[in-house]
């Protein structure tokens, strides 16, 4: 979301008042600066099309300078913020090989873009029409996703293995290809465009030690809210209970006779 601030509540410096901004859409569960979003401006909350929207100060950064257009800017935090949650939680290195599934997307072409300007040697698997697009924004290789020979390329291409898969598909992809993964790689997935129910082998993950991570947005660490603080002790409430009218006779609850021994069940010798 893009657009002019127009006013500003108490305490809020009037230096932005008349400039271009770009408001994080994100709704955070608590104030630390690693926290992971619980919900979104226009999903969550209302205002995502709004002419008129209020949001924290804290949320619109100041873009009066920048270039792109208004259009372009309201792409980064969704599509960009899910992109670099996920190469952080994948914990993305210079020299490692990742490859990203939909590179033609708006979250994939941003996967491409940043594990590249991180020093990844990245592979892309898109359409063909689109492939020309991909390598130019950083994609060391593509490889057409209908091809019968995908995995085969992508073996030959990473023959040590890949180090991380950053998948915004899922489907019957994410089994075929895990064997690809290197040992103590990491699959990290933030869509399932592909099919979000698949049949998976749990011998892949845990016997060469392999992490599948969700990540749904934008944060440099899984979780920086601190835990939720213990409740008070609960004290007993000083009004008096009222005391039912003399005429009132109490009521007694009926008691179930006890079980007779042909209808107790038999507890097998093993667990005696």
């Amino acid at each position: 979301m893009t657009g002019v601030v127009v006013e500003v509540g108490p305490g809020v410096t009037e230096e932005l008042l008349g400039r271009r901004v770009l408001v994080d859409p994100a709704l955070y569960g608590c104030d630390d600066e690693n926290a992971s979003p619980v919900g979104y401006l226009g999903s969550e909350a209302d205002g995502g099309f709004a002419e008129y929207v209020a949001v924290d100060a804290s949320h619109a950064h100041d873009v009066q300078d920048s270039p792109l257009s208004d259009e372009q800017l309201a792409c980064l935090p969704v599509a960009f913020g899910t992109a670099i949650g996920m190469l952080e939680r994948a914990h993305v290195q210079g020299g490692e090989t990742v490859l990203v599934t939909g590179a033609s997307g708006g979250v994939g072409l941003a996967l491409v873009q940043l594990a590249a300007a991180r020093g990844a040697r990245v592979l892309a698997i898109t359409s063909g029409s689109k492939g020309d697009a991909v390598l130019v924004n950083g994609a060391a290789q593509i490889f057409s996703r209908d091809s019968p020979d995908l995995l085969t390329e992508i073996a030959a291409a990473a023959p040590s293995g890949l180090d991380v898969v950053a998948d915004i598909a899922g489907g019957p992809g994410l089994s075929a290809m895990m064997p690809l993964l290197r040992d103590d790689g990491r699959w990290v997935i933030a869509g399932a465009v592909a099919g979000p129910v698949i049949e998976f082998d749990l011998r892949r993950l845990y016997l060469h030690n392999v992490q599948l991570i969700g990540s749904s947005t934008s944060t440099s660490t899984p979780s920086g809210c601190p835990p939720p603080a213990a409740p008070p002790p609960r004290t007993r409430a000083s009004t008096p209970r009222p005391t039912p009218p003399a005429s009132r006779t109490p009521q007694r609850r009926p008691v179930r006779p006890p079980r007779s021994p042909r209808n107790t069940p038999r507890v097998p010798r093993a667990l005696q």
